[in-house]
């Protein structure tokens, strides 16, 4: 957890300093505590409209979780359910330990709250309109496609703590499905949209692998919420390839010009060598094989059992066991994505780089932002700036 400033940033930057807060309250958490699992009383990405309809079919928690059979007794000052409003756990579920509700799918790690509650602050930091600001149609898109590229580095750095890439992960599903995303849908570059939603689903991917290979992937695993990680993923390739008219493949491998399937050269743990192949656009069909395979329960959406009797795996066939790296290849995606969607920041024969916060509202100079504000001034006051300056996190609505 206690790593320098990462070199990501502007000098000035809301974006780093949110960084630097889930850093500092993580250490707060302390070690031991922040891999434990807390409970959410819904799903943090719901609607306003979501949360104020008990009874719409669109909801994400359509069953009181805390049980209503028994003694009333014993469940008179248990939290409320789901179907209540939350309150931030004066009397909802939230933060209650996981363990004291195992019936509850709702749950994350302590550190996966942070984060995810970090990257709502990333992308606000990104959204014009919060700034009374119009830089150019295209913007906000491009800031929400900066955070995943954000969150697909901290994964890849964070590859000496596996249970770090899982917080990373948990925020990565919860981020997918918030409405702050749907801008991403929006921009001028069908083609970056696929690779970066490739590249997020194969993070996915290689986050299982890891598991695997850590010999944690069971029903009785001290990953508490896998069934819920790996049903949101389903979810989310559903209701993606569902709600938007693609022309051609949605999840696609990150070179422009290979073959549908990829390849990966594998080493076994007698040292021995195998190739493994996989479809990067059946990346659903392989976590659900993952799921069959350790018996993992799907939980979270009410529309889960539909969604995965939809999906194909007929075909998938899963990594060998006992191979030492990852046999998603995480890291060559990576490479490929940011030769062919990277930005040169520092002219047109510099090495492209991804990620970072040239988007973050935070970083342009006060004349940049004035000459795009609506009122023709700066957005951000004196004092605001000061307190960026001293490491103050921004927080928007």
């Amino acid at each position: 957890m206690d790593k320098p400033r990462s070199k990501r940033w502007a000098p000035i930057s809301g974006s780093a300093n949110a960084d630097e807060s889930y850093k500092e309250q993580c250490k707060r958490i302390t070690t031991e505590k922040v891999y434990t699992y807390e409970c959410w009383c819904r799903p943090p990405f719901m609607t306003v409209d979501d949360d104020s309809d008990e009874e719409s079919e669109n909801s994400w928690s359509d069953t009181d979780s805390e049980g209503d059979e028994g003694d009333e007794e014993e469940v008179e000052d248990a939290p409320k359910s789901s179907k209540s409003r939350c309150d931030g756990g004066k009397s909802c579920l939230c933060e209650k330990p996981a363990k004291d509700y195992p019936d509850h799918p709702w749950i994350t790690t302590k550190a996966g709250r942070v984060k995810f509650g970090t990257q709502m602050v990333m992308m606000s930091l990104r959204c014009p309109d919060n700034f009374d600001m119009h830089i150019y149609n295209d913007f906000e898109g491009l800031g929400v496609r900066e955070v995943l590229e954000n969150l697909v580095i901290d994964f890849m750095e964070s590859e000496d703590n596996w249970r770090e890439q899982w917080v990373v992960c948990e925020a990565l599903t919860f981020v997918m499905h918030s409405e702050m995303v749907d801008s991403l849908m929006g921009i001028d570059d069908p083609d970056s949209v696929r690779a970066i939603y490739s590249l997020v689903a194969r993070t996915f991917l290689s986050m299982f692998g890891r598991l695997e290979r850590e010999a944690v992937m069971s029903e009785m695993s001290e990953v508490r919420n896998l069934g819920l990680i790996m049903a949101l993923c389903l979810k989310w390739a559903h209701d993606i390839r569902a709600d938007v008219d693609w022309d051609g493949e949605l999840f696609v491998h990150q070179t422009k010009t290979s073959s549908r399937n990829d390849s990966a050269k594998l080493t076994m743990a007698d040292g021995s060598s195998t190739t493994y192949q996989f479809a990067v656009g059946n990346f659903d069909g392989i976590i659900l094989s993952y799921a069959n395979k350790y018996a993992i329960p799907l939980t979270g959406p009410p529309d889960i059992d539909d969604i995965a009797a939809e999906v194909e795996i007929d075909d998938v066939k899963l990594p060998p066991s006992g191979v030492k790296e990852d046999p998603f290849c995480l890291k060559k995606a990576y490479q490929s994505y940011k030769k062919n969607y990277g930005r040169c920041a520092d002219g047109p024969h510099s090495k492209p780089v991804v990620g970072g916060d040239s988007y973050d509202i935070t970083t342009m100079s006060p004349r940049e932002r004035k000459e795009c504000s609506f009122t023709g001034k700066d957005p951000l006051s004196k004092k605001e700036l000061k307190m960026l300056k001293e490491g103050m996190v921004m927080q928007l609505a």
